[in-house]
């Protein structure tokens, strides 16, 4: 992603996405995990490894959804 994805998406996109789904909620992923009677460290990492991810996907989103804007509003450049 390219640097002005990336400031873009740190400015308005996770204020956006906070306001549409409430934010990332680690006790909705604990809650899930606690079926499986894992250790406390595991259900740490997993919803640690979630968080990234759920972040990572986000911002890979915004970004396309961005070139996708500019490139139909004629702005073509990279």
């Amino acid at each position: 992603m390219t640097d002005i994805y990336q400031k873009l998406f740190s400015t308005y996109g996770t204020t956006v996405l906070g306001e549409a789904e409430g934010g990332f909620r680690d006790w909705d992923i604990y809650a899930r995990l606690e079926p499986l009677r894992l250790e406390r460290r595991t259900e740490d990492v997993l919803a640690d490894l979630f968080c990234e991810y759920y972040h990572r996907w986000s911002a890979d989103a915004f970004a396309l959804g961005g070139h996708l804007g500019f490139t139909l509003i004629g702005d073509i450049s990279r």
